[in-house]
């Protein structure tokens, strides 16, 4: 019986330290009300991909393989986007968008992306008018679900993510 409380003390540790600050200090975010947002997937492995190779591997796998990429460029980035700020958002009075001349920007470099929802990366906090960084968060999120699309759960996770990092700013600010 001793061992239920630990074992969920262990849990929630685990949790909240999906998302740690790796560098500098979000201090200065204090105050602040809205922040740009974007998303770097550049370095991004999908599945363990290369996002060419995942696009390959995706185009061979879709029964309708002609509109996928449309779709991909047209609905799935910017959805995982939207996806991140929405979870985000729900969790500290600091909003993450699309937002012009605000003092800070929020970058979420992608490491990893899986069809299962699973993500991690960085979010990276510069300064927008000098491009200095002020703060690099380690971040990660998963699908809570086990049903739908493998898009579907690539929202979700990212979601997830966007959540667990809008509440280590309600912690920390």
């Amino acid at each position: 019986m001793k061992t239920i409380p630990f074992l969920l003390l262990f849990a929630f540790s685990i949790t909240l330290s999906a998302q740690q600050l790796v560098s500098g200090s979000v201090n200065k975010l204090r105050g602040q009300r809205q922040m740009s947002f974007t998303i770097d997937y550049s370095k991004a492995r999908i599945d363990g991909m290369t996002e060419s190779m995942f696009r390959v591997q995706r185009t061979l796998e879709e029964e309708h393989a002609d509109g996928w990429e449309d779709r991909w460029e047209g609905k799935t980035l910017p959805k995982l986007r939207s996806s991140f700020c929405n979870g985000e958002n729900e969790c500290t009075y600091l909003k993450m968008g699309n937002y012009k001349n605000t003092k800070y920007t929020a970058t979420y470099v992608v490491e990893e992306l899986r069809t299962n929802g699973t993500n991690w990366g960085k979010v990276i906090i510069r300064e927008s008018a000098t491009g200095n960084e002020i703060a690099v968060i380690s971040v990660k999120g998963s699908c809570s679900s086990k049903n739908g699309s493998w898009e579907y759960k690539m929202f979700d996770g990212m979601r997830d993510s966007g959540k667990k990092l809008g509440q280590y700013f309600r912690r920390k600010l």
